[in-house]
């Protein structure tokens, strides 16, 4: 049987470059590079043996979540992650744009860490020479509660940079995560 893709367009694109650095826009990359680093174990969520077992786009409730598993030890968790295009200087921000989806997602987490499951919040930057991480309070403050609640109840927030290209996308090293950091956009008259 032959299946044709319809599409709206020929081509898909997958970065931009901007000041010299490569942003991976592809809104699919953040849950491959997980996926990939979890069962490789390159990616180590704190507190669960290794291996895992990994069972992406899981239900629990009434909500999709990202990555569902079990560690070495049988202990089960949850991973929701969040791609992260936005930036000033060394400075990643979430979101890009208001999103109650993500509200929805972290409100989730909480509630599996409160019956007894690992929970998890991952950032994934997608774009290099990113020191730390934040959440964009002036976009979507709700968030900004809606994770101190939850980090207050044992949820773990990760951030990871990352390296890129024009077609890749690796998983980097682990950034300090604060969501009460000030963000602001680059006004983009001043350059």
């Amino acid at each position: 049987m032959l299946i044709t893709q319809i599409r709206k367009t020929h081509y898909d694109l997958l970065a931009v470059q901007r000041q010299g650095r490569w942003i991976n826009i592809d809104s699919l990359a953040p849950n491959h590079v997980a996926k990939e680093c979890l069962e490789a174990g390159t990616l180590k969520l704190p507190g669960l043996a290794l291996p895992y077992a990994v069972h992406p786009e899981s239900t629990w409730r009434d909500s999709r979540l990202d990555f569902a598993g079990k560690a070495a030890d049988g202990q089960s968790w949850f991973v929701e992650t969040k791609g992260v295009t936005l930036a000033n200087g060394t400075l990643a921000a979430f979101p890009d744009a208001p999103t109650t989806r993500a509200v929805k997602h972290v409100h989730t987490l909480t509630m599996a860490q409160a019956e007894g499951y690992q929970a998890f919040l991952l950032f994934i930057v997608q774009l290099p020479d990113i020191r730390q991480m934040t959440i964009y309070r002036d976009r979507f403050p709700e968030l900004v509660t809606a994770i101190s609640t939850a980090k207050q109840n044992g949820v773990r927030v990760l951030a990871y940079d990352t390296m890129t290209g024009p077609d890749q996308i690796t998983l980097g090293n682990e950034i300090p995560f604060d969501e009460h950091l000030p963000f602001s956009e680059i006004n983009l008259n001043s350059l």
